[in-house]
């Protein structure tokens, strides 16, 4: 049971009203998301995957770097360090990390999940601290090319939303 609550909001991004997870998704109301694609270095031609814990939406599946939903009152980029606070640095101190907002775009990524994704990108190189309840086992650095191209061919390995946030990035970076 998600506890949060969350703001819909109307085409042009402004606040209609708050809602919790399981009314967004039920009722299908727009709402915002964010996630990052984390890389190695400069280069940006490797980029950090985790997989999604056994126990949430979409187990075991390949995903971006960290992500979710904005909770009401935070903004896009201050829910992208909470995620990747949540799943990546359990137990230590999130880096400094300078972020940058690629794109926004509408995802629509399972039933229900109506959303204006924000997409960023930071390089990090490491080391990471998994929360087990967040990702399944280790963190992996995979080619940004090998991820798109293995995305296309075999999309099922992958989480809907990911498969979105890596097309987005690359038409926008």
């Amino acid at each position: 049971m998600h506890e949060d609550v969350f703001e819909v909001i109307d085409e042009a991004g402004k606040k209609i009203s708050t809602a919790s997870w399981e009314e967004i998704h039920s009722q299908g109301l727009l709402h915002r998301g964010a996630g990052v694609l984390i890389f190695k270095d400069e280069s940006r031609e490797e980029v950090l995957l985790q997989r999604r814990s056994l126990g949430i939406t979409n187990p075991g599946r390949w995903q971006h770097s960290a992500g979710g939903h904005v909770v009401a009152g935070d903004t896009p980029d201050e829910c992208v360090r909470k995620e990747i606070q949540e799943e990546l640095f359990h137990g230590h101190a999130l880096p400094p990390l300078s972020l940058r907002k690629i794109c926004l775009f509408r995802q629509k990524d399972m039933p229900g999940n109506e959303e204006i994704f924000h997409v960023y990108e930071t390089v990090y190189p490491g080391p990471f601290f998994p929360n087990s309840e967040e990702v399944f086992g280790e963190v992996v650095w995979m080619k940004l090319a090998d991820v798109a191209k293995d995305m296309a061919a075999d999309p099922e390995k992958y989480s809907p939303s990911s498969c979105s946030v890596v097309e987005e990035y690359l038409k926008h970076r």
